[in-house]
C-alpha cells in the first residue's frame, strides 16, 4: 500500500499452512534494493535521520520481510514500470539473496512465503494445531486494512490442503 497499489491480492494455501501470496500493484522494488530489501533495519524510505520527522506509512518492508524469511521460504517477484521483465528473487533464511532471475510479472511486487516454520519444528507444529484460530485473527487485520483503505482493493482467498478455493473479502 506504501508502494502506490491500488489493488492487493492474498492468496492462502492452508490456513497458511502450505502457503501465502501477497500481489500488489505497486512501483515495485527497484534493483538497487534488492540485495537488502529483506535485511533487517533495511528501509528505502530514511535516507537522513530528519526523514523520521516525515514518516508517512505502514512500516519498514524489511523488518516485516527479514522476519518472514527467518521462519520461511520467502520468493520475491518484482518489476518496476521501467523495467522490460520482473525479477524473481529467492532469500535464505537470514535475509541474504541467493538469486535473481527475470520472470513474467505485471507492475507491482508478490511476496510468497512459503513452508512456515519448517526450520522451527515445534513452532510449526503449534501453528498447525492454531491455524484456524489464526487464520481467523488474520481475516480480522485485513478486513480491518479494507475499511480503513477503502481507496485499496482487497481480495483475499483461501485454498484447502483438498484443493478447495474460497473468497474471503
Amino acid at each position: 500500500v506504501d508502494a502506490g497499489a491500488k489493488q492487493v491480492e492474498i492468496k492462502i494455501g492452508d490456513y497458511g499452512m502450505e502457503s501465502v501470496v501477497v500481489t500488489d500493484n505497486g512501483s515495485g522494488i527497484s534493483p538497487e534494493h534488492y540485495q537488502a530489501a529483506t535485511l533487517r533495519h533495511y528501509t528505502s524510505k530514511l535516507q537522513s535521520f530528519n526523514d523520521l520527522a516525515s514518516v508517512l506509512s505502514y512500516g519498514f518492508r524489511g523488518e516485516a520481510l527479514n522476519s518472514l524469511c527467518s521462519v520461511s521460504d520467502v520468493v520475491i517477484t518484482t518489476r518496476t514500470k521501467d523495467q522490460s521483465a520482473a525479477t524473481e528473487l529467492t532469500y535464505d533464511h537470514m535475509g541474504q539473496l541467493l538469486s535473481q532471475k527475470p520472470t513474467a510479472h505485471r507492475v507491482g511486487t508478490s511476496v510468497t512465503f512459503s513452508n512456515l516454520f519448517s526450520n522451527l519444528p515445534v513452532r510449526r507444529e503449534e501453528f498447525h494445531r492454531h491455524s484456524k484460530k489464526e487464520f481467523t485473527r488474520l481475516q480480522e487485520v485485513l478486513q480491518s486494512y479494507a475499511l480503513i483503505r477503502s481507496d485499496v482493493r482487497f481480495t483475499v482467498s483461501h485454498t484447502t490442503k483438498a484443493g478447495k478455493m474460497r473468497k474471503m473479502l
